[in-house]
């Protein structure tokens, strides 16, 4: 009996001990790459302009959201690779001061759209992915 108690705690100890020695590596973030900032927020505000029938003084709002959103973005692109979890938290803080700012000039049917437009996952043919992922 007392053998059975021992060699079950010596292989508790050694699979406790083998499962701490092999962390798992953080799991890493897809994310669309971001090369001419420029383009693609004329992209994106093109795309919106014509889906929420923005008006004159709602353009220069939407792309200097759009602008501040990806700048910041590609700021932290790099803990995608390195911090997932701190990208997603920071993406996450960034992507709420997007959308909050989003609500203090679009009316609430265009804001609606606005949602509506988020694709189901990230591609790189779509401008609007960057907002979203």
């Amino acid at each position: 009996m007392k053998r059975m108690i021992l060699l079950f705690t010596v292989i508790i100890g050694f699979y406790s001990a083998s499962g701490q020695s092999n962390p798992k590596p953080p799991q890493e973030v897809k994310v669309l790459p971001i090369h001419d900032v420029s383009s693609i927020v004329t992209g994106i505000v093109s795309v919106l302009k014509s889906k929420l029938a923005l008006s004159d003084s709602q353009g220069p709002q939407v792309s200097n959201v759009i602008t501040d959103f990806i700048n910041k973005k590609v700021a932290i692109l790099p803990l995608a690779k390195t911090d997932p979890a701190g990208y997603r938290n920071k993406f996450g803080i960034l992507h709420e001061a997007m959308t909050t700012e989003f609500n203090t000039f679009l009316s609430g049917a265009q804001y609606s759209k606005l949602l509506g437009l988020k694709p189901r996952l990230p591609k790189n043919d779509d401008l609007l992915s960057h907002l979203f992922f």
